[in-house]
């Protein structure tokens, strides 16, 4: 069995993502998922990853990185870029000048949004589920903005509160 690694260069950890089926898999296929190293389990036997490079042998697990793991975020033809900061739900980017787009290997979801200065970006998703960013054109380079909030949010905030403020007044009532 093995767990492929997500590593994230930014906060100096990895993150175990879902169980993964590597037998028609290229190690390219495995990069355009994010996937920059794989952990596998000793106690399986040996896992055929042709490609990948070994880089850490324990007594319970091997560790293998991925050759063609060049990052998580891409300028039009696969030009890496290194996040500037990220944290739980921001990620800043600083963007050269004359890009076209960028290909970010986070999951899509509708509560990214993305921005250039005060400007909202449209997001769409990829074929492997990353997401695509269409980027103004620019003369200099600039810093882009990636945020995710979660959709409804403010109307489960506002559902608890009132809730919370109807037991109170029941509670008050009853006295």
């Amino acid at each position: 069995s093995i767990a492929p690694l997500r590593w994230d260069s930014s906060q100096s950890h990895s993150c175990v993502i879902r169980p993964l089926r590597y037998d028609n898999a290229e190690t390219v296929d495995f990069a355009l998922a994010g996937i920059s190293h794989v952990m596998s389990d000793v106690r399986w036997g040996d896992v055929p990853l042709p490609g990948w490079k070994l880089v850490m042998q324990e007594k319970d697990f091997k560790l293998y990185a991925n050759p063609d793991f060049k990052g998580r975020y891409f300028l039009d033809e696969n030009m890496p870029v290194k996040a500037n900061w990220r944290t739980c739900n921001r990620i800043n980017l600083t963007i050269p000048a004359h890009s076209r787009s960028l290909t970010v290997l986070e999951s899509f979801h509708s509560g990214w949004k993305a921005y250039a200065g005060e400007k909202e970006l449209p997001i769409v998703p990829t074929e492997r589920g990353g997401m695509q960013i269409a980027l103004p054109t620019s003369e200099s380079e600039y810093e882009l903005l990636l945020e995710f909030h979660m959709p409804y949010r403010f109307w489960c905030y506002s559902i608890m509160i009132a809730v919370c403020l109807i037991l109170g007044l029941i509670h008050l009532k009853q006295k």
